[in-house]
């Protein structure tokens, strides 16, 4: 069995180790080792990488209680030199430490629990059961664990057999020996990951938001240099934002507000008069449609659908109208056919016998019917036949 060194010396960025097994996956190899400060993924924390005699280790996994660390190439037997990615270990300890702190402060705001951790790639999260949670609250919690980190309180880790008499802030159901985290006057839980030993090491902690998640709320939040690159990032933009509006960054949230208002306000209005616009060009279409025996009878190949479909609507409305249109579609076109109550003629059954010559489908009633099709090559010429047909009745 794989001694869990990285529980005793978290700190430790490079070691050597005897291989205990070694089996050949494809291109990775699987190695077990007598001991190992790799940590595996495990209880929402990633694993850990790095370096195995020059080999890159990409994932460490447990399997039937046994650690394996997975190398991108061959591995020999014997001793090793191993080397941990420490930019990564560290920030997944300032995450998760920092995820104990949150999560006492949460308790202590809120009187909530949380159910479980989740660190990314950029944010980790928390998911607590409890309502709609108020941005007055949100800032209460911040501020208590931000006051946490700046305490800078130690924190130690040690194996109990029993939780009995301890105040933790999360109960567990596990039995016999059992790793508790325990930051000195704070929070007390138990916890299989790696933690820092001071909390001034967590860095400052942001709530970055929050939103309903099935039952849950879920706090997406970032820590350490995590918070500081996000922070840069945002203060940029936000600045740069201010800046382009010509205002402090504290008034940067009014004045977008107020263009988003009068943004909606110009889509209304636009909308209104494209509308109008619309209504009037099928308007004069339909009055300009030639005429055979008191039937008008418009057909031909338009690029604006809607303005297409509108025409086809009013044909319905009118006396003496029939309109056999189509429109380019990304693949091929869409037919569109209407025709007056009154006018006796059927733009379903025309529908489908275009489309039969075209090789598309469609549908609709006796006034107004509507289809695809992929061929185009003869579109115009078999709308003309169709509305020549119409003509000769």
């Amino acid at each position: 069995m794989t001694k869990k060194a990285y529980y005793d010396e978290p700190f430790i960025k490079e070691f050597t180790a005897r291989v205990t097994s070694n089996i050949r996956e494809g291109e990775l190899s699987r190695v077990g080792l007598e001991r190992t400060y790799f940590y595996p993924d495990s209880g929402g924390q990633p694993h850990d990488t790095g370096k195995m005699d020059g080999h890159d280790v990409v994932n460490v996994i447990v399997d039937g209680g046994e650690i394996y660390h997975l190398v991108d190439g061959d591995i020999g037997d014997g001793e090793v030199a191993c080397r941990i990615d420490w930019d990564r270990r560290m920030d997944h300890m300032q995450q998760h430490t920092g995820q104990h702190i949150l999560s006492q402060a949460i308790f202590k705001v809120i009187g909530k629990g949380s159910e479980s951790l989740h660190i990314g790639r950029e944010t980790s999260s928390i998911d607590i059961e409890s309502g709609d949670i108020a941005p007055s609250q949100i800032d209460e919690i911040e501020r208590v664990a931000n006051g946490a980190v700046m305490e800078d309180l130690p924190i130690e880790t040690y194996i109990v057999d029993s939780t009995k008499g301890l105040d933790l802030r999360k109960e567990t159901c596990l039995d016999g020996d059992i790793r508790i985290v325990d930051i000195k006057g704070y929070d007390m839980t138990p916890c299989g990951g790696t933690h820092l030993d001071r909390t001034g090491k967590v860095g400052p902690i942001k709530i970055l938001k929050w939103y309903r998640k099935g039952r849950y709320q879920r706090i997406e939040f970032v820590c350490g240099w995590r918070c500081i690159k996000t922070m840069q990032t945002n203060g940029t933009a936000l600045q740069s934002l201010g800046n382009m509006l010509m205002v402090p960054v504290g008034e940067v949230y009014g004045k977008v507000e107020g263009i988003e208002e009068e943004r909606r306000e110009l889509i209304r209005r636009t909308k209104a008069l494209e509308e109008s616009l619309m209504e009037e060009t099928a308007r004069r279409l339909l009055d300009e449609a030639p005429t055979h025996r008191g039937m008008k009878v418009m057909h031909g190949v338009m690029e604006n659908l809607p303005l297409v479909q509108h025409i086809c609507k009013l044909a319905t409305e009118d006396e003496g109208t029939v309109c056999l249109l189509a429109s380019p579609a990304k693949k091929g076109a869409i037919l569109t056919f209407g025709s007056s109550k009154g006018s006796g003629v059927d733009v379903s059954k025309i529908l489908r016998e275009t489309l039969d010559k075209l090789g598309g489908k469609g549908g609709g009633g006796q006034n107004y019917a509507s289809g695809s099709c992929s061929d185009t090559a003869d579109l115009s010429a078999v709308l003309e036949e169709a509305a020549n047909g119409i003509k000769g009745n």
